[in-house]
Formats: C-alpha cells, sequence, structure tokens
C-alpha cells in the first residue's frame, strides 16, 4: 500500500504518482480526505476525482481516510461516512474507509475519548456496507501508557472493523528498551513484530502493519520492517508516506503483502 494525506496534494499529480506506485507493485492507495479540522467533510473533492479515476484505472483500490477527534462525533460520523457516499463527477467511488484513530486533544477525558471511539466505529458500521479499516497508535506505544490507552475499544474494532492498521512508525514511537542488543534507539523489526502480533491478538482481524516515517527511516530499518513484516503474516504493508519515501526503499517494500 502507499499513503497520500491532505497536505501533499499540491505537490503530486495523480496520473504520474499512480503510474509510479503501480511500477512499485503498490496495490492499495489510502487518500486522505478529510480532518476534524478541516473546513468541509471532503477536501478538494476535485483532486480526489482524479485520484480515483487515475488508480481504479491502473488497478489499485483505494481507501478513502478520515482524521476525527472525537469532540464533535456527529460531525466525525457524517464525515467518515462521506467518503462512502462521495460519487465523483465520472461515477467512481471509494472502495473502503479508513478511520485515523490517533488524536485525544489535550484535557480529554481518555475514558471518554475511548467510548467515542466505540460509538463511531459502530455508527459508521451501521451506515455503510464498504470495509472498515482501523488505523491504531501502535498496541506497544498504548502500553507505555495505561492511563490514556487501558480502556481503548479493541473489542470495538474487532466488532465494527475488518481490517486494523497500527502505526508501527520506529521513527517516532519505540521504546529503547525493546530493542535489540546493541542500544538501538530505534528496533524497526523487533517493533513491527510485536505490533503486528499484538494488534491480532487484540482483535482477531487481519493486520495491515505501516511503517515508517520515510523522511527519517534508513534503509536497513526498512529491510527489517519488511522482514518482520513478512515473518508475522501480516496481511499487507505499507509506509507512511508516500512522498517522503527515497527510493532506495522501495526494493524492500516491493517485498510486501498489498
Amino acid at each position: 500500500g502507499a499513503w497520500v494525506d491532505v497536505y501533499d496534494y499540491a505537490a503530486l499529480t495523480p496520473v504520474t504518482a499512480v503510474s509510479d506506485l503501480k511500477a512499485h507493485g503498490v496495490r492499495t492507495l489510502y487518500l486522505s480526505t478529510a480532518r476534524y479540522n478541516s473546513a468541509t467533510d471532503i477536501l478538494y473533492p476535485n483532486d480526489i476525482a482524479a485520484w480515483l479515476a487515475a488508480a481504479h484505472a491502473a488497478g489499485l483500490r483505494v481507501v478513502g481516510w478520515y482524521v476525527p477527534d472525537y469532540a464533535d462525533l456527529t460531525r466525525d460520523v457524517r464525515r467518515t461516512l462521506a467518503i462512502a457516499s462521495y460519487v465523483s463527477p465520472a461515477g467512481q467511488r471509494f472502495d473502503a474507509i479508513g478511520i485515523d484513530i490517533e488524536y485525544m486533544p489535550a484535557g480529554a477525558s481518555p475514558a471518554v475519548w475511548n467510548q467515542a471511539v466505540a460509538t463511531h466505529l459502530a455508527r459508521v458500521r451501521a451506515g455503510t456496507a464498504l470495509p472498515v479499516v482501523a488505523i491504531v497508535l501502535p498496541p506497544l506505544l498504548m502500553q507505555l501508557y495505561p492511563g490514556k490507552w487501558s480502556t481503548f475499544p479493541w473489542p470495538a474494532v474487532a466488532a465494527d472493523a475488518n481490517a486494523v492498521a497500527p502505526m508501527s512508525y520506529w521513527t517516532s514511537f519505540t521504546p529503547a528498551p525493546r530493542c535489540a542488543a546493541g542500544g538501538l534507539q530505534y528496533c524497526a523489526y523487533e517493533y513491527t513484530r510485536d505490533n503486528v502480533l499484538l494488534a491480532r491478538q487484540d482483535t482477531g482481524l487481519p493486520v495491515h502493519v505501516i511503517g515508517g516515517s520515510g523522511d527519517t527511516a534508513t534503509t536497513a530499518e526498512v529491510a527489517d520492517y519488511v522482514r518482520a513484516a513478512g515473518e508475522t503474516s501480516a496481511a499487507g504493508g505499507s509506509f507512511y508516506d508516500y512522498l517522503t519515501t527515497k527510493p532506495e526503499f522501495w526494493p524492500y517494500l516491493e517485498q510486501l503483502t498489498p
């Protein structure tokens, strides 16, 4: 898979980017549609139409993803379901929905926020037949901060999503004590392996493991990430994000399953 977020639209041309993605064996495009603080439910609808047309013409599936903050559940449900109802002027639609469950506003009650996650998932599930992927913070990170994440609704993810995609960014979130001997600050292999296993254990769902980030990882780390994804039988993998992925990473990323 490959990721394009709302900040990347101005820097990319859909036809050119999709041609490059296809050449690298990408089969699923994760395309950002809006955030909780966006001005509209669907940002850049004309650009989205162009991305959908280019991706589908190349045989890629497209997952539209939205970032809620759960301060306004009605808005978050509406914006998520706007992905399901979006139809381009040419009749193109998204193939699936992604919910990027990560942003807890300062001062929010973790228990209330986590309950809102479950409610949001249930309402989205009731509102569409499209597959839903829950894009979640890495389970290992959650274990470090039980005050915020001990009530995370894994059962709701299991019940109302079709797949789970942990943001296993060893470049940002890895606890150093979990790394291999040698005192490495970042341990792509161990972090990827354990996040896949824990996400599967917590949900029973297929796990699409997201590595990253593209602008700070090394080639050796990418190789370790791909190896761990394969050894844990992850259902898919991708790197965040397409715009920052270095050319030397692609020979490794091309070994990932869709």
